[in-house]
């Protein structure tokens, strides 16, 4: 937990900036491909680690161009995962698909 607030970043609407710590990312559903592609190219581009929780949808193009083969490391998560309302209890509806927890490891320098 600790780590994850550490790397703790909001992500906007606008994903138009520099990123140059390391970060973790849960984006929308709707807009997962464009986040990837986001969170991919800052951690190439600044040498920042990267923890991104998202559907695990393996037959998308998005999963195949920023992730398998590519990723440091996955965490499929068994079942699926619940979600929280404003007052702490636990919500009717749960997550649509199955998740996975994506990492892209800073790398180390010479």
């Amino acid at each position: 937990m600790q780590i994850a607030q550490q790397m703790n970043i909001i992500l906007t609407k606008e994903i138009d900036y520099e990123i140059k710590q390391d970060f973790f990312m849960n984006p929308p559903y709707s807009r997962v491909s464009e986040f990837m592609k986001f969170a991919y190219s800052q951690h190439i581009k600044n040498n920042v680690s990267c923890i991104i929780l998202t559907y695990s949808k393996t037959g998308t193009k998005w999963w195949h161009k920023y992730v398998q083969g590519i990723a440091d490391r996955l965490d499929f998560q068994r079942g699926r995962i619940s979600f929280l309302d404003e007052n702490g209890n636990k919500t009717k509806h749960g997550a649509p698909y199955d998740s996975v927890y994506i990492v892209f490891e800073k790398r180390k320098s010479n």
